[in-house]
């Protein structure tokens, strides 16, 4: 399993999947920033009284519209370089990123052929399986810590460089630790589809649609009379419950987390049942 986890993380390191995924993690955390900071900034408020009075709103619609952008940033909490890594943390955008590892780590193998090769050097499916799937927890776990870094230099850039404290570190730490099953999950499930789509194209297509589709419905239905805790089980939404840890009740991070482990370990039995009865011809 160790060999086969090298010579991926030699692919990697040789390869622009990786590379292109930080950058775009990078890029999107930048784009957030200057977004709120646009949203928040003392310019942006003249520039909808302007357009508001041209377009002939009233006072009272006017103090509605600036009551609402108030209330959605008191929402945002973005008062510091420290909480703008913590909303991006909850806003929960990983999802979407991991994709291409999983792509990289598993799913070319069969796009190129080289499956054959992995297998002929390593008999034993169950160890190649499991050694891919660690090594894109584990490239999670990089790009996770990656994400919150740059975070705290962007939200520090123009937020200010404030909020850090020893408990603030300490809730990050278990924010991510509470992250981390849902993640798995997610990954997880992840491997499983390549098992048995064995094609980027199709990978691509069930993941995405599959995660937007899933998530909007959860979403949608967690509207209805007594089925709110469906939301929970919503890993974009999952991100300001395990985050915000400490303002979330026990039970709905219980529900989320044994969601996540559950999740994982089915997608896993699966996936695996599946590559070890495949025929790699």
């Amino acid at each position: 399993m160790t060999n086969i986890i090298n010579a991926d993380i030699y692919r990697l390191r040789k390869g622009a999947a990786l590379r292109n995924t930080i950058i775009g993690v990078f890029i999107t955390v930048a784009f957030i920033a200057v977004t709120m900071f646009t949203f928040s900034s003392e310019g942006f408020s003249i520039y909808l009284d302007e357009t508001a009075s041209q377009a002939g709103m009233s006072d009272t619609e006017l103090q509605e519209m600036h009551d609402d952008i108030a209330e959605a940033d008191e929402t945002a909490m973005v008062a510091s370089g420290a909480s703008f890594a913590q909303e991006m943390a909850a806003s929960n955008a990983m999802p979407f990123f991991l994709l291409a590892i999983i792509i990289t780590v598993f799913c070319a193998d069969f796009t190129a052929g080289t499956h054959r090769n992995t297998l002929s050097y390593e008999s034993n499916r169950t160890k190649v399986y499991l050694g891919k799937l660690l090594l894109s927890i584990g490239i999670f776990v990089l790009l996770y810590f990656a994400q919150l870094v740059f975070s705290w230099l962007i939200g520090g850039v123009f937020f200010g460089f404030t909020g850090f404290s020893a408990e603030y570190f300490l809730q990050t730490l278990v924010g991510f630790l509470l992250m981390l099953p849902v993640h798995i999950g997610i990954i997880s499930i992840g491997h499983c589809i390549v098992a048995f789509a064995r094609k980027s194209s199709v990978t691509i297509a069930v993941y995405l649609i599959g995660l937007t589709l899933v998530s909007s419905f959860l979403q949608m239905a967690s509207q209805l009379r007594n089925l709110a805790w469906l939301l929970l089980l919503d890993v974009i939404s999952a991100g300001h419950t395990l985050v915000y840890y400490w303002q979330s009740a026990p039970s709905d991070i219980i529900i989320t987390v044994v969601f996540g482990l559950v999740a994982a370990v089915a997608s896993t039995a699966l996936g695996l049942a599946r590559y070890n009865k495949t025929d790699m011809a």
